[in-house]
């Protein structure tokens, strides 16, 4: 490999997504145990909420008392699948402002070397050591660098070969 790698990119709301998502799993990796239990006991809370709504509407609506169960059911499958697909809005809506800003509008820059990562694009420079970067992950698309909370991404389709990249970066970042 070369002393330095540079690698020109755009921003694309969905891989800006895949980049925070990653981050956020990297930073609560310690806290999964305390996360999954929150993550359950909303799941449950908003479902029971939703169950308990249907079967107050149906027992206003109808006389059919047999119905209610499936309603309640019903009500609380609403529930589980609007809580699961509105728990990234956050992120999506992050995803989707950070692509569409000054920053993320336009050519980006990626510089490699051994000394860290610089980002740079029209707007602004972000250069961080190796010793600033706490995560380099390779995904399905996208690669991920977590700079204390920060998500810095890299799509996987800007470099020819991503796992030669991923092997370098890691061996600059452990000598670094």
């Amino acid at each position: 490999m070369s002393e330095s790698i540079l690698v020109n990119y755009t921003i694309e709301p969905k891989l800006m997504l895949h980049a925070m998502v990653q981050t956020g799993q990297s930073l609560m990796k310690r806290y999964q145990v305390v996360m999954t239990a929150f993550y359950m006991l909303s799941v449950i809370l908003i479902c029971t909420g939703a169950a308990a709504v249907a079967s107050a509407i149906a027992a206003y609506v109808t006389e059919d008392r047999s119905s209610i169960r499936l309603i309640a059911f019903l009500g609380a499958l609403a529930g589980a699948v609007f809580h699961l697909y509105f728990q990234q809005w956050p992120y999506r809506i992050m995803a989707r402002f950070a692509a569409g800003s000054k920053y993320g509008r336009g050519p980006q820059q990626a510089l490699f070397d051994r000394e860290g990562i610089t980002f740079s694009n029209a707007t602004s420079k972000w250069k961080t050591s190796w010793a600033g970067v706490e995560d380099i992950h390779l995904g399905k698309d996208v690669f991920t660098f977590r700079v204390a909370a920060i998500a810095f991404m890299l799509p996987r389709s800007a470099v020819d070969e991503p796992d030669a990249l991923l092997a370098q970066l890691n061996t600059w970042k452990s000598a670094g």
